[in-house]
This record gives structure tokens, sequence and C-alpha cells, in this order.
């Protein structure tokens, strides 16, 4: 699956470089969203609520 360039050029935009890999940087909150949307779904099955 790949990324589509837009969307990288969106979450790059303004943002130092190293303010993506630093600590609570946006590849931080990427893996944090990621984590949540990956548990909400797994919840949801969980409970049959899809």
């Amino acid at each position: 699956m790949a990324i589509e360039k837009e969307l990288l050029d969106q979450l790059l935009a303004g943002r130092d470089p190293s303010e993506v890999f630093g600590k609570d940087g946006l590849l931080d909150d990427l893996k944090r969203a990621l984590s949540e949307r990956i548990l909400n779904a797994e919840l949801d099955e969980h409970l049959d609520l899809t």
C-alpha cells in the first residue's frame, strides 16, 4: 500500500524536519492515531458493532 504524495505533502507542510522525527513529532502522532484506529476497529469487531 502506497501513501499518496499529496497526503504526505499535506502532513509535512510547514514542519521543521527535526519536528517530524522528534519526540511527540509527526511520526509519534501518526503511530498514536493508527494505534487508536486499529484498537477501535478491533473493539467494534469484538462487540459486533460493524
